[in-house]
């Protein structure tokens, strides 16, 4: 995770409680759907950022097609595999980024939520996310005087940018 003082800090967070009983809440489909959610302390804000995952900033739609470029951000490697491969000061706590491609009809999903991905995977990246990139070269602002100058330059009026 990353600290705010953007420094990146190693993280352990309890996956049972003392009677050995999971802290995780799981799918109710469980195997059918490979996700799970751990609840952190709100006391953590204090010394990291976090992200709402609802929370947005582009509203931009990203299209899915078949043969579209994925991204599965997982652990595959253990820290001792990292460290005993690249040696003590490998950054074992930064997910390893695996390209894919979408394989199956988005429009035609199957089980009624299933999209399949083609990748060279391997075992560790099981319910790692999978995220969707678009280079987007549309100019856009985030607010009426950002689309103002947008609009200028669009017009020839480069005075802006001197």
């Amino acid at each position: 995770m990353q600290g705010r003082n953007k420094n990146l800090v190693e993280l352990s967070v309890p996956l049972y409680d003392d009677e050995m009983n999971p802290l995780w809440f799981e799918h109710p489909d469980r195997h059918m759907v490979d996700i799970a959610i751990v609840e952190l302390p709100v006391e953590l804000e204090e010394y990291f950022h976090f992200v709402d995952i609802h929370s947005v900033e582009d509203d931009t739609e990203i299209a899915e097609g078949v043969a579209k470029d994925v991204f599965i951000l997982g652990y595959p490697f253990s820290k001792k595999d990292l460290e005993s491969e690249f040696g003590e000061q490998a950054p074992y706590y930064l997910p390893i980024w695996k390209r894919g491609s979408i394989a199956s009809e988005p429009a035609v999903p199957l089980h009624d939520r299933v999209l399949l991905i083609d990748s060279l995977s391997r075992a560790g990246m099981s319910g790692a996310p999978v995220l969707i990139a678009e280079d987007n070269r549309v100019m856009r602002a985030r607010n009426a005087k950002g689309n103002a100058f947008i609009e200028a330059v669009r017009r020839g009026d480069t005075r802006a940018l001197d």
